[in-house]
């Protein structure tokens, strides 16, 4: 039973970790665009630029 605990508890952890990444990794796109739309605005130009 104690082993069956040690494994929940690690895929927890591990499901844990997982989210926190996945969340940071938005966020960071998030910031990405807001930085990208600042500088160069929102336009024709910039569109292209993104999409190259």
């Amino acid at each position: 039973m104690e082993r069956g605990r040690s494994v929940a508890s690690k895929v927890a952890g591990a499901a844990g970790f997982m989210m926190a990444a996945i969340l940071l990794s938005r966020l960071l796109g998030l910031a990405r665009e807001m930085v990208i739309a600042h500088l160069f605005g929102m336009d024709e130009m910039t569109d292209c630029y993104i999409a190259a």
